[in-house]
């Protein structure tokens, strides 16, 4: 799935949704708004200047981030001075 980055949220998108919407914020005559389906099947319409991403994810690439973020959680409770 992917990611899109709004100024107030991140919403779950299929990945063709994602690459819609980046296509649309390429043209050079980008639309005033933007609508879309996230996964669950809710719409979407965004102004295209609050869009700030449109992130394409895979599960190794979320499976990288979970660790790192584990990681830094185990670091910041053994640097813990108590």
């Amino acid at each position: 799935y992917s990611l899109v980055e709004t100024s107030t949220q991140l919403i779950p998108v299929y990945a063709w949704v994602g690459e819609v919407v980046s296509t649309q914020l390429r043209k050079f005559w980008t639309p005033r708004w933007i609508t879309f389906r996230d996964i669950a099947g809710a719409s979407y319409t965004v102004r295209s200047r609050d869009i700030r991403s449109v992130m394409g994810t895979s599960p190794e690439v979320r499976a990288t981030v979970r660790a790192f973020y584990r990681a830094r959680e185990r670091e910041h409770e053994e640097d813990q001075p108590w």
